[in-house]
């Protein structure tokens, strides 16, 4: 009695005929609609869902890594930008500490790893200090490097241009003595 198969069952034509009429006609033509997946099928979606997740999983591996060196590249910026501050403000680069109240110029310093507290990452910077085009400007650069073992660890570097803190002294020296002379 149990002689037919799900999909002969489920034929619409051979629905309401008996078992054996059923068998002969659903296995000499092939109208019946089967329901169901052929072994075939089934391995072709996992094949294309296999290879789905391991597409899926390589963007998620090459996103993961652009942002590790995309927030690198963005502290590494941000220590320079400091470095500069630090620079302009004249808190950076002055060995001596002169009490006339020269303005000193900026050193070349370097390389020198950041202070715990500046970052939480193995950096080091070195200043660069080169005389400008024009008299009375420097070219100040900062250079912020990763400390790794890596074959490119990350570099970034930001100049500034910036007017010689000894010549505005000398100025404001001149202006002075041209003051005292004058109303004495």
């Amino acid at each position: 009695m149990f002689l037919t198969s799900l999909w002969q069952l489920n034929c619409k034509r051979c629905r309401n005929r008996s078992p054996a009429t059923m068998i002969r006609q659903c296995s000499r033509s092939n109208s019946c609609q089967r329901q169901g997946l052929s072994l075939l099928e089934v391995i072709l979606a996992l094949a294309i869902l296999g290879i789905s997740l391991a597409a899926i999983g390589e963007l998620i591996r090459v996103g993961a890594r652009n942002a590790e060196v995309s927030r690198k590249r963005t502290t590494a910026q941000l220590l320079c930008e400091n470095k500069l501050a630090e620079i302009k403000a004249g808190w950076l680069g002055q060995s001596v500490v002169i009490t006339t109240g020269q303005k000193m110029r900026p050193q070349p310093v370097g390389p020198v790893e950041f202070e715990p507290h500046e970052t939480d990452q193995p950096w080091v910077y070195t200043v660069t200090v080169e005389m400008g085009e024009t008299d009375g400007l420097l070219v100040v650069e900062v250079i912020v490097e990763e400390v790794t073992e890596a074959y490119r660890p990350l570099r970034y570097s930001l100049a500034m241009w910036m007017i010689d803190p000894e010549l505005e002294w000398l100025q404001e020296q001149a202006v002075e003595a041209a003051e005292g002379g004058t109303g004495g």
